[in-house]
């Protein structure tokens, strides 16, 4: 049975794959799966002396699966909490969407009734304007992370599978995208190797970083990092009109009662703000509410869900939802009262929450699931992480068409960029 090593991890690869991996060669088997049949619930496969079924199903039928899902999530070479059936079962059921995606499923059946899922992507198609088509994990806008979830101990064996089987089953597809990932994690390390020794073209794009808050020894080298001493003797002048004005505590709400009750009070000061004005805030559409509601309470159940909050005189001025996968921790939604804007609540909320994950136990990092630059917590959180959309064809040595699809995928996001810098200067034009 081949498993991922030890020292394979999140900064082992990076984006030198093809000279770090000189010394894995004899360790990863160049091997392909062998299918055994084709049956009307997916192929079968022979894999390592292993047993493995791949299946495609619709949404309703993975929810079947729901403990398998959830054990899958504790095992996952790279965790993804939005990839939780409590996340994303949710977002699928209440926004509108013209289609749905398909779950590609890979199991291990190689101790019979007692299977188990090692691999779990949601995926669509789309045919490109070159004539091809080519996959997609799906993800909503909600999430912050398109990370498959493969299981550490068939990390390998998964991988290889799930491309097998769409060469064999979608044999018009040209390649699949895979957005959102970690440049220097798991699973883009575990594409860009599979996909060097199977003979498989990969491309890079949107490259870019966002803020992220470390585990150290030291949390107070982390919270001085944070701010110059001018910036922090301001705040500290800040938060003493705050305290003029009443008593300010910082609160986590974790339990599902506490949860459901602190998710209204969320969306409700979101709702005061600059977001409800721009029609964005999740109040502004029924079935982001009801997703919200609905995650919020499911994700509380398992103990990945906690609200944190500024408050003035027990009244929240500032909150965070709270999003948690073992060891890796999203600041999935922050919003703040506007009215104490003098007292800059956002800033106050973010150092007392990166005091509360200072002291979480085992926790790696805490994910900011902000935009490049953004004006607030890039100033606060030194820290980047490096996030990249990489497209793998889904065929070997297929270099000419995947290299017209790559092309043509550039393009559309230069042009993409092109028409959101216009609309952005024809917006801040009116505004003037």
């Amino acid at each position: 049975m081949l498993t991922v090593p030890e020292w394979f991890g999140p900064s082992e690869l990076t984006a030198d794959v093809p000279s770090s991996i000189v010394g894995l060669r004899e360790l990863i088997s160049d091997a392909p799966a062998q299918p055994v049949k084709r049956s009307s619930n997916g192929w079968r496969y022979v894999a390592a002396g292993q047993t493995f079924l791949v299946e495609s199903v619709d949404y309703l039928v993975a929810a079947t699966h729901f403990d398998a899902w959830i054990a899958l999530t504790h095992r996952a070479v790279e965790p993804n909490v939005f990839l939780d059936p409590c996340f994303i079962l949710p977002a699928v059921q209440h926004f509108a969407m013209a289609r749905r995606p398909a779950f590609l499923l890979v199991w291990d059946e190689s101790e019979g009734d007692r299977r188990r899922l090692v691999g779990l992507a949601p995926v669509m198609s789309s045919r490109s304007r070159i004539g091809s088509t080519v996959a997609v994990t799906w993800m909503h806008e909600m999430a912050a992370l398109g990370t498959p979830l493969i299981d550490r101990e068939r990390s390998i064996e998964t991988i290889d599978l799930m491309f097998d089987w769409m060469q064999r089953e979608q044999p018009e597809v040209t390649g699949l995208l895979l957005p959102k990932l970690r440049r220097d994690g798991a699973i883009a390390a575990l594409l860009k190797t599979r996909s060097l020794l199977t003979g498989r073209e990969l491309r890079e794009f949107d490259l870019h970083e966002r803020a992220v808050l470390r585990a150290t020894p030291e949390p107070e080298s982390n919270l001085k990092r944070m701010l110059s001493p001018r910036k922090a003797k301001n705040l500290r002048r800040q938060r003493h009109r705050l305290t003029d004005q009443g008593d300010v505590r910082f609160v986590s709400a974790r339990s599902i009662t506490e949860v459901r009750a602190a998710t209204e009070q969320f969306l409700a000061l979101e709702a005061q703000g600059w977001k409800a004005k721009r029609g964005t805030a999740l109040l502004n559409d029924p079935g982001s509410t009801t997703f919200t509601r609905t995650m919020s309470r499911l994700l509380a159940r398992q103990g990945k869900c906690r609200i944190d909050a500024l408050t003035l005189d027990g009244v929240p001025i500032a909150m965070g939802i709270v999003l948690r996968d073992d060891a890796c921790a999203y600041l999935w939604k922050i919003a703040f009262d506007e009215t104490y804007a003098n007292t800059s609540p956002g800033v106050q909320f973010m150092i007392e929450f990166s005091k509360a994950q200072s002291a979480e136990e085992g926790l790696h990092f805490t994910d900011s699931c902000a935009i490049p630059d953004h004006p607030m917590i890039d100033h606060i959180w030194r820290d980047r992480m490096e996030m990249v959309d990489l497209l793998v064809s889904t065929k070997t040595h297929q270099t000419r068409n995947f290299a017209l699809h790559a092309l043509a995928e550039r393009m559309r996001r230069r042009m993409r960029e092109h028409v959101k810098t216009a609309y952005l200067r024809i917006m801040n034009h009116k505004r003037s």
